[in-house]
């Protein structure tokens, strides 16, 4: 199995979110899940480009295993947060991710979240507000990575 991540790592992956280990995948999961409940409600589109999303992770073991039993708790937390929660989750996730290149992917893979429905709520940009500030990425790199996704 180990050869089989490799070769998806290598070819499937994101060069910038290659090495990221179990909790940085948490980390993601998070952002993604912020970003799908702004709205208090999940789409059948964004249940489908949040599994999009996860295709683009590293193939760590069990990498199913660990994102099934991660979402399930974090989605009743993520779910009842408030705005100043979801800043607290937002940087807490932040924390937890390299500097760099893969705080952008990360952030494009939120927005690809927040547009999967066609329609970006109010609720959905403002969480993208609070993520892009988390990932320390400027006001103009954040439209310029939303702009590419819409």
């Amino acid at each position: 199995m180990a050869a089989w991540n490799d070769f998806a790592d290598r070819y499937g992956t994101d060069k910038a979110l290659r090495d990221l280990d179990g909790e940085q995948i948490k980390a993601v999961v998070d952002l993604l899940l912020l970003v799908m409940y702004a709205d208090d409600k999940a789409s059948v589109l964004e249940e489908m480009e949040f599994e999009e999303q996860l295709c683009k992770l590293p193939a760590i073991a069990d990498k199913r295993a660990l994102v099934d039993a991660h979402v399930s708790g974090a989605t009743a937390r993520i779910r009842a947060a408030g705005a100043g929660e979801a800043q607290a989750i937002a940087e807490q996730a932040a924390a937890k991710l390299p500097e760099g290149d893969a705080r952008s992917r990360v952030f494009a893979m939120t927005a690809a979240m927040a547009f999967s429905d066609v329609q970006l709520a109010v609720d959905e940009s403002d969480v993208l507000k609070i993520v892009a500030a988390a990932l320390g990425l400027d006001l103009a790199t954040a439209v310029s990575i939303v702009a590419a996704q819409s």
